[in-house]
């Protein structure tokens, strides 16, 4: 049988994100200088503002970083990942309450119309098609629900925005090989986030695919991206 280049893709990033499972929370605080614990919690406070005792599903949920935020607020959720060493480490959290399962964010195993709300935290960008993506997360969202995104994009203009896409490119890779061992994959993560379609054009795409309406906001001078886009 023969192997798609879309399988491939998924193979690779599978694979990227196995190695550097057991690094990766530390990676995410250093690199972004422990910033990423404040753009998750605005994250977690418009969930609360949202949810209204509705189910959440968290795509790509890594090590369960944001799971773990929203047990804290008593909100029921769910969590997927397609990366099992992610998830071993978070199934290795005593206090976890919400579910998790492997699965992959372009074939959700849910029934349509099953979440209120869904979340997705630096991992969209890793979908190998955004569209079909997209597509799963607006057929499990019930009527007037919401897509709650974190994600990089692409820096401001002048000097603010050149210091960012400096330090995305060389020394998040430097940082991130010193403390994985894996410096090709931080090269990646730099390298996906810079060509995301990043502000307007990710809340074109949505609308287009079926989505309502949307808006966005930047965090910490443009560093990071705050999305609500609703069904």
């Amino acid at each position: 049988m023969k192997t798609s280049g879309l399988d491939k893709s998924r193979l690779k990033i599978q694979a990227m994100f196995s190695e550097i499972a057991q690094s990766y929370d530390l990676s995410n605080s250093v690199l972004s200088l422990g910033l990423h614990h404040h753009w998750k919690k605005k994250l977690v406070d418009r969930v609360v503002a949202k949810s209204k005792g509705g189910k959440v599903l968290d795509v790509c949920t890594g090590t369960g970083d944001i799971l773990r935020l929203l047990q804290k607020q008593n909100i029921t959720c769910f969590g997927i990942d397609f990366t099992l060493p992610m998830l071993k480490i978070q199934r290795g959290d005593q206090d976890r309450l919400c579910d998790i399962a492997q699965a992959d964010a372009l074939y959700l195993p849910f029934a349509d119309q099953t979440f209120d709300l869904v979340t997705v935290s630096y991992g969209i960008r890793n979908f190998e098609s955004l569209e079909t993506g997209i597509r799963e997360i607006l057929r499990v969202l019930t009527p007037g629900g919401r897509l709650l995104v974190l994600e990089f994009g692409q820096a401001p203009k002048g000097f603010l925005g050149a210091g960012i896409r400096a330090y995305e490119s060389m020394i998040v890779p430097f940082l991130g090989g010193l403390i994985s061992g894996k410096s090709s994959a931080y090269q990646y993560l730099a390298q996906s986030a810079d060509h995301f379609p990043s502000g307007e054009k990710l809340i074109k795409i949505c609308k287009e695919l079926g989505f309502r309406d949307g808006s966005f906001r930047a965090l910490t001078f443009g560093a990071t991206f705050l999305y609500e886009i609703e069904k």
